[in-house]
């Protein structure tokens, strides 16, 4: 009877502490994903915009975007999050645009014009994007939780 107790215990034990530890390590594992999810989606969301937007909205673009898988099935990001990334969009483009009107007479004829793939790039990979992310990303957790 002692043994069976003992084995008993040390069962219960063993699975309270696995079952403890899977749990959180499977819940670090989620909010790293969430974090990885929502950053991946908030900056093609704003690559894919400033394409669009870029190519002053033509049915060629817009075609092109929707054939484009990038991104997530689930929507993650909110409408405050869609709204930062028109206001920035926007004002990027203002600047491709700004650039390319001083770049007239400068430069060789053939590179002028707006250069939209450079300035999405480069954008998509700044610091600034990522930071703005991370910001983003800790007022969605602070509002939605996880």
């Amino acid at each position: 009877m002692f043994t069976f107790m003992k084995y008993l215990f040390i069962i219960v034990v063993v699975l309270t502490i696995s079952l403890i530890g899977c749990t959180s390590y499977r819940s670090g594992i989620t909010k790293r994903q969430l974090k990885e999810a929502y950053i991946y989606s908030f900056k093609i969301t704003y690559f894919k915009q400033l394409l669009f937007v870029g190519f002053n909205r033509t049915s060629e673009i817009q075609s092109i975007l929707l054939k484009d898988r990038s991104g997530y099935g689930e929507p993650i990001l909110t409408k405050e999050d869609i709204n930062t990334i028109d206001s920035i969009v926007n004002i990027d483009n203002i600047k491709m645009f700004q650039d390319s009107v001083l770049s007239i007479g400068k430069i060789a004829e053939g590179a002028q014009g707006k250069r939209i793939f450079d300035y999405a790039l480069s954008k998509y990979n700044s610091k600034y994007l990522d930071s703005l992310a991370n910001v983003r990303y800790k007022y969605f957790i602070k509002i939605y939780g996880n």
